[in-house]
């Protein structure tokens, strides 16, 4: 009996150790980052591209990938102690959804243009972008992670992030900063920096 228990042990640590390499590969494999070549031609057209700098584009989608390798898929929420005693998850890894869209846009793009979908002008990226969300019911930017679309994702990423405040207001609010009570009092600089 002794025998066979230490066998048993010895089998089960070894696929316990198997399950989690693959498991551990297969979280590196999500990780990787979108097609960069074809978000940033999103960017473009998503993005307020006009008043952002090149390097501001490219902050927005450094910070938009960077929010992706941090997103844990299907994690607890906050639990809502006064309403429900369920406890919540949220939505799974949207990584792999937006990175098919991103080479359906490629994919178009080769089809239909013979051409890179970042080689393509505005107005056809613009009209390829907006056919790929036509049926999505966009009434408000939503939560980043329920975005349907890799173009609304950015944008709803963008839009919530301190630097799009300090654009809009063309002052330098830090909005996601820690300001002391005697910040409160004094108006924000003026231009952003």
């Amino acid at each position: 009996m002794n025998n066979s228990r230490r066998r048993f042990l010895k089998q089960s640590v070894g696929a316990v150790a198997g399950a989690g390499v693959s498991i551990e590969l297969a979280g590196q494999r999500g990780k990787q980052p979108l097609n960069t070549a074809t978000l940033q031609a999103v960017a473009e057209i998503v993005l307020p591209a006009g008043e952002l700098s090149k390097e501001g584009i490219a902050k927005a989608i450094s910070g938009f990938q960077s929010w992706m390798d941090g997103f844990e898929p299907v994690a607890e929420l906050n639990h809502p102690y006064l309403s429900s005693s369920e406890i919540q998850y949220g939505p799974p890894d949207p990584r792999p959804r937006w990175q098919s869209q991103l080479e359906g846009l490629e994919l178009e793009s080769q089809k239909k243009y013979a051409m890179a979908f970042a080689q393509l002008g505005i107005r056809e990226r613009r009209q390829m972008i907006e056919r790929a969300i036509r049926d999505d019911r966009l009434d408000r930017l939503p939560p980043t992670a329920e975005a349907h679309h890799a173009a609304v994702a950015l944008a709803a990423h963008f839009y919530a992030s301190a630097d799009a405040t300090d654009l809009c207001y063309n002052a330098a609010i830090q909005r996601w900063g820690c300001h002391g009570l005697e910040a409160g009092a004094v108006k924000p600089a003026g231009k952003r920096s």
